[in-house]
């Protein structure tokens, strides 16, 4: 399952257009990735986000279409001609969202 945490992470998603795309990043996800390069090897190996798990989705993307289920709820739908030549793991993610 992915957790997107991050605001750089989800506003990734939504500008990325292919992947020779560049990415603007704010000076607050700048600072973010400087920290997690420097502070890497002081890890203990430790959880950073002890947070329970609320629920589970589970879900599927193909190149027409996407489908959800979450707590028995089902959700589904077709991809625009653009989004259907994306990558999988693109599509997917779009998926969770």
């Amino acid at each position: 399952m992915c957790i997107l945490h991050s605001p750089l992470q989800r506003s990734y998603l939504k500008t990325r257009l292919s992947w020779d795309s560049r990415l603007n990043w704010s000076d607050g996800s700048v600072a973010d990735i400087k920290w997690w390069a420097s502070a890497q090897h002081s890890w203990n190996g430790q959880v950073i986000l002890q947070n329970s798990i609320h629920g589970q989705i589970e879900i599927d993307a193909s190149h027409t279409g996407w489908g959800a289920v979450y707590k028995g709820m089902n959700a589904s739908g077709l991809w625009d001609i653009r989004t259907s030549f994306k990558s999988s793991n693109h599509r997917e993610l779009l998926t969770v969202f």
